[in-house]
């Protein structure tokens, strides 16, 4: 699995932002996190095709989404690793 976890989503971001926010790459799934009340964490993992798509998606670390600014970090490992 390929995946970047991001941190600092505004809470009321939905999927569609965390699309847009990378862009033109596009993201197979997109998990968001919820509290055991069920309001937004701020956090999410973004799944990708490609180890070679998880990495060029940390080009955005740092970027914003909305007037936050949002960490990654890198949960892939090349083929065969």
């Amino acid at each position: 699995m390929h995946f970047v976890h991001m941190r600092g989503l505004p809470f009321q971001a939905n999927a569609q932002d965390i699309i847009n926010f990378f862009a033109p790459l596009k993201p197979v799934r997109i998990t968001m996190e919820y509290s055991s009340s069920g309001k937004a964490t701020g956090e999410a993992d973004v799944h990708f095709e490609t180890h070679e798509d998880a990495v060029a998606a940390m080009l955005k670390d740092r970027s914003h989404v909305h007037h936050r600014y949002i960490e990654l970090f890198l949960n892939s490992c090349p083929k065969g690793k």
